[in-house]
C-alpha cells in the first residue's frame, strides 16, 4: 500500500476506521458537530463552543476547530462504544496560553468511562496530559516534559489495549502506561470538552476528536501525529517504510 507518511491525515484517520470522529470543523454558530467516521453520531452543542476558529493542521481540508470557554462549552453525543479494551482516544487540543482541568475527550458519565484531557493532580488547574478512568485521575507520578503540553496544538492519546490496560501519548511519545485497573465500561454519551467526572470542562481548543475500537501501535500513532505535525509546523515527515 501506501507509505503511511505519504498519506494526509485525513487518510490516516480515515484507513483506521474510527468509531467517531468529531473533527470540531464545523460553521460558525453551528449548533450540531459533525460526525465524519460515517457513523451518524453527531454531536449536539451546549454552552459557548465557538467554532471556525485555527485549527492544527492548515492542510487539511475544511481544517478548523472549535474554542471552548471551559465552564459551559461542550458537545454530546451517543456513545461510539462501550469496549473497555481495544480502544483508542485522539484529539487534538491547545491550551492558548492557559492552564485547565478539562477533559477533551470523555465516554461515560460521573462513575464509569474513560477520557483524556489536561490538569495537573486530581482536579487542579495544569498543562499535563491526564488520562480519566471512573473518578481517578491519573498523569505521570513526577509531571516531566514527557507528559507538559508545549504552547500551540499538542496531540492527546489514550490507548487501552486487549487487557483493559490505558498508555498515554503527547504528541505521538509515550508518556507512560497505567496498569491499576481495568476501566468500568461507559454508559450515558460521549463528550467532547467535558468530563462527567469532577465537571471537567475544557479550556481552550479542540479538533479532530476521534474514537477507535482498536488499540494503535505506539508506531501508528507517531506516524499519525508525524502527519499532522509535517502540516502545523512543518516537522519532518513520519517514518519511512511504514505500510498500512
Amino acid at each position: 500500500g501506501n507509505s503511511a507518511a505519504s498519506l494526509s491525515y485525513d487518510a490516516l484517520m480515515s484507513n483506521l476506521s474510527p468509531a467517531a470522529w468529531w473533527k470540531m470543523a464545523d460553521s460558525s454558530g453551528s449548533s450540531t458537530a459533525a460526525d465524519s467516521s460515517g457513523h451518524g453520531l453527531t454531536g449536539t452543542v451546549s454552552g459557548s463552543v465557538t467554532f471556525n476558529q485555527t485549527g492544527p493542521i492548515p492542510t487539511t481540508s475544511a481544517d478548523t476547530g472549535a474554542s471552548l470557554d471551559g465552564s459551559t462549552g461542550y458537545t454530546t453525543s451517543a456513545l461510539p462504544t462501550t469496549a473497555t479494551s481495544s480502544v483508542t482516544l485522539n484529539a487534538w487540543v491547545n491550551l492558548n496560553g492557559q492552564l485547565g482541568s478539562g477533559a477533551a475527550l470523555w465516554l461515560g458519565n460521573a462513575s464509569n468511562g474513560y477520557g483524556i484531557g489536561v490538569g495537573n493532580y486530581f482536579s487542579a488547574p495544569g498543562n499535563n496530559l491526564v488520562g480519566l478512568y471512573q473518578n481517578i485521575a491519573w498523569i505521570i507520578p513526577t509531571p516531566s516534559p514527557a507528559d507538559t503540553l508545549t504552547s500551540g496544538w499538542n496531540m492527546l492519546t489514550m490507548v487501552i489495549d486487549a487487557s483493559g490496560h490505558a498508555s498515554l501519548y503527547l504528541n505521538g511519545v509515550l508518556a507512560g502506561t497505567f496498569t491499576g485497573g481495568v476501566p468500568i465500561a461507559p454508559t450515558g454519551n460521549a463528550y467532547v470538552g467535558y468530563g462527567a467526572t469532577q465537571n471537567r470542562y475544557f479550556t481552550g481548543s479542540v479538533a479532530q476528536a476521534a474514537v477507535l475500537t482498536s488499540a494503535l501501535t505506539p508506531t501508528q500513532v507517531a506516524t499519525l501525529y508525524a502527519a499532522g505535525s509535517v502540516m502545523a509546523f512543518g516537522a519532518p515527515g513520519a517514518p519511512t517504510g511504514v505500510t498500512d
